[in-house]
């Protein structure tokens, strides 16, 4: 099992997975910073961009390793249907390639342009994701690049993996649901379990059911676009599923659910087990927002 005890967020390394250069129109769809050069100077975040393409060019594995690693992968998993071992071993591929970039570059994080990834020829990585995450490094879908600094803030306060997904109402008014298709194990100590299924109910690829929390405190956060301030919320955790519009969903009670969700920034939020919200109130590098 991973410790994530002292993961760091001033000084730590992350790398953008894209196709060529990043485009600002898409980190603006995300509302995400669109200058990278701010990360550094704001938070002493070293960014490094790699190019998808040609890193599946340069370092492609030998298929006796994708094979060894997606046979792993299944006898680690409760279930695994047969329609996703196609896509398991297109993940794991790709997977050995990018954790080749992460450790050379000694990274932390990554956020990866995974919606143009069909658009290539690639699976969605979900998996790949997924277990990266089991490694230790977190990952942040769709390009979101706010996103996955504020896994990282987190994920640093906690010393637990952070969460990013979609926030959505939930069946109650006071009640949302972070909700996504890629998820951390080990949330909590005990919850590593995952399983395989469809994406969407589409066979083309593969997700990860994860044993979410179901209970307990938790904290939602998003930094600003302008990386000046942090919003967040601290709620109690009272379910989670696998049904949602993404694999998996967290359900969070928050005490003004009507006013987090009327001041919540764009794009996706982090939820990491825990309050840490008094650590946030005091971080050095940001302005803090109350959700509720």
């Amino acid at each position: 099992m991973i410790s994530w005890r002292n993961y760091p967020f001033e000084d730590a390394v992350a790398v953008v997975f894209d196709f060529g250069s990043v485009s600002r129109e898409l980190l603006a769809s995300k509302n995400s910073v669109t200058d990278l050069r701010q990360i550094w100077d704001r938070f002493r975040i070293r960014l490094v961009s790699c190019d998808i393409e040609e890193m599946m060019r340069t370092r492609a594995p030998e298929q006796s390793e994708v094979e060894t690693l997606a046979c792993q992968w299944e006898r680690d998993a409760s279930h695994v249907p047969e329609c996703t071992r196609g896509p398991i071993r297109e993940n794991a591929r790709f997977f050995l390639a990018a954790r080749e970039v992460i450790r050379t570059e000694k990274a932390h994080a990554a956020a990866i342009n995974c919606h143009a990834m069909p658009n290539h020829g690639l699976r969605l990585p979900c998996t790949a994701m997924v277990q990266l995450h089991r490694e230790g490094v977190l990952l942040a879908c769709e390009m979101d690049v706010n996103g996955m600094l504020s896994s990282m803030l987190l994920t640093h306060l906690a010393a637990r993996p952070a969460f990013m997904g979609n926030v959505i109402r939930g069946a109650e008014e006071t009640t949302i649901e972070i909700s996504h298709c890629v998820a951390p194990p080990d949330m909590l100590p005990r919850l590593a379990g995952y399983s395989f299924d469809d994406h969407h109910g589409k066979t083309e690829n593969a997700t990860v059911a994860i044993e979410l929390p179901k209970e307990g405190p938790a904290t939602l956060a998003r930094i600003s676009s302008d990386l000046a301030c942090v919003h967040f919320a601290v709620g109690q955790i009272v379910g989670a599923h696998h049904m949602g519009a993404c694999r998996n969903s967290v359900t969070v009670r928050l005490p003004d659910c009507r006013t987090f969700l009327d001041n919540k920034l764009d794009g996706h939020y982090a939820l990491v087990c825990g309050d840490v919200s008094a650590a946030l109130s005091r971080h050095k590098a940001l302005d803090t927002v109350t959700g509720t």
